[in-house]
């Protein structure tokens, strides 16, 4: 499961049990005589509170989820569509070395010769937490797994779930 999906369905259960929750507070409430309702009025101030977060946290997650949705939809269609090669690496690197968080991330540039049409393509990844060299990401023949769009050769991307453990170059 991707973790952009993970995140969003945690925002979106925290948003929906927060607005259930003062929803259901707010019944209570109303069922009650009046001399009840003053008592419990300081509970009323964190329904509120409750009803704006709730729907709050809820489109976050929507959001969230709809990035994630568009982040693999190249992916998604790749597989589905499109075709596969092996592509020799020529740049490792470190992403951004003006890190703003504790870890650095990786980026892999890869390129390849489409077999119809001869053209160079080149096809990168980024977002590694761990060299991918030495994660075993990068085979050991130098080459990683790349799907793309024999109908748009722009359209193209380093497989992310290659499977290269145990792999031996040829």
């Amino acid at each position: 499961m991707n973790k952009g999906y993970l995140f969003s369905a945690i925002l979106l259960i925290l948003g929906i049990g927060m607005t259930i929750s003062a929803l259901r507070g707010e019944m209570m409430n109303s069922n009650l005589p009046e001399e009840k309702v003053v008592e419990i009025s300081m509970d009323e101030n964190n329904q509120n509170k409750k009803l704006i977060m709730g729907p709050a946290w809820l489109l976050l997650g929507l959001y969230f989820f709809n990035l994630a949705w568009k982040e693999n939809r190249l992916l998604r269609e790749l597989r589905k569509h499109g075709k596969t090669t092996r592509a020799t690496v020529t740049y490792v690197g470190i992403e951004n070395k003006k890190a703003k968080y504790k870890h650095q991330t990786y980026e892999i540039k890869a390129e390849f010769f489409e077999p119809f049409s001869g053209k160079q393509i080149i096809a990168s990844a980024q977002n590694f937490l761990r060299h991918p060299k030495k994660s075993g990401f990068i085979a050991e023949d130098n080459t990683v797994e790349v799907l793309y769009d024999p109908k748009d050769l722009k359209r193209c991307l380093i497989n992310p779930k290659q499977s290269l453990h145990g792999r031996k170059s040829s």
